[in-house]
């Protein structure tokens, strides 16, 4: 979220300099490690709660993760119809996989890549759709 912030900030043409807008981004970055520690702490217990039976520890996980989830399918669909049907499958996919979850990376980046997989495949089946409705006759 820091960096779509910084971006914004300096494509808006703003008077804020180059060097001070890498000052303001970097210490925007560094408020960040103590809550992903926590909040990787936080995953991990939900994570464990959920293979466990706990249904209320995956809402959790979704309500933690749910923007960040939704900023990056935002970048596969700018339909919101479509954007929220992602954002789901992402989250029914990794409710899906939760048993596999090794814990060898971040709950968060584990997310992630399940989210980038949903959204190529997004891609790939539209694409696959345009071919067949647009084959010369």
């Amino acid at each position: 979220m820091v960096n779509a912030g910084c971006e914004v900030v300096a494509g808006a043409g703003s008077a804020v300099g180059t060097a001070g807008l890498a000052r303001l981004c970097q210490a925007a970055r560094g408020a960040r490690p103590a809550a992903r520690e926590g909040e990787a702490r936080a995953d991990a217990a939900d994570v464990r709660r959920c293979l466990d039976g706990d249904d209320e520890a995956f809402r959790w996980l979704v309500e933690r993760h749910e923007r960040r989830i939704a900023s990056l399918m935002w970048r596969f669909s700018r339909d919101r119809e479509v954007h929220a049907e992602l954002v789901q499958d992402v989250f029914v996919e990794a409710w899906q996989s939760l048993p596999g979850y090794r814990a060898r990376a971040p709950f968060e980046h584990w997310l992630s890549r399940i989210a980038t997989r949903v959204g190529y495949r997004f891609w790939r089946r539209r694409a696959h759709e345009e071919r067949i409705t647009t084959v010369p006759l």
